[in-house]
């Protein structure tokens, strides 16, 4: 059974064991952090501070690479991170196609990154990854479960996991 711990308890002694031997010392984590807005955090934004403080916090071993689509607020960078401002600032959907299939590919590769994580859900496509060369293991999560819990405000078989 889980304890609560300070944080989030599933976090507590969690490891990155599962990553390549061929990274460096430290392995590289990149995250999706254009939600980081200071004093204009929503749902995405604070479904990341929530999740990302304790994982720093609790895996200094790990080198985390923050991406930004813009200059961010030194309230929203956590200490013991390497922060990069990716252009275009993605606030428009062709921005984010951009951001998304172009931008962070480029950073991924810069960085050496052997995990992304999104936490607003979009990824660049696989096809984008490899025509760059990546081997970089991606993640999205979705912090959002409205059509899970509202369930009449779908249409009948759109979760066929769930049989709705």
């Amino acid at each position: 059974m889980l304890q609560k711990s300070r944080g989030l308890p599933w976090l507590k002694g969690h490891t990155f064991d599962f990553m390549p031997a061929s990274q460096s010392h430290q392995p590289i984590i990149a995250v999706n952090a254009r939600w980081l807005l200071a004093g204009k955090l929503e749902g995405t934004g604070w479904h990341t501070r929530s999740i990302l403080w304790p994982l720093i916090a609790q895996h200094p071993e790990v080198s985390w690479h923050l991406f930004y689509d813009r200059k961010p607020h030194p309230s929203m960078v956590p200490k013991a991170v390497t922060v990069h401002v990716i252009t275009p600032p993605a606030r428009h959907p062709l921005l984010w196609e951009i951001w998304q299939e172009w931008s962070v590919p480029r950073a991924l590769k810069k960085v050496k990154a052997a995990i992304y994580w999104s936490p607003d859900g979009l990824l660049p496509s696989r096809k984008t990854l490899t025509k760059q060369g990546l081997s970089s293991q991606t993640m999205a999560t979705i912090h959002d479960l409205n059509s899970f819990t509202k369930l009449t405000t779908c249409q009948p078989g759109l979760h066929p996991t769930i049989g709705v």
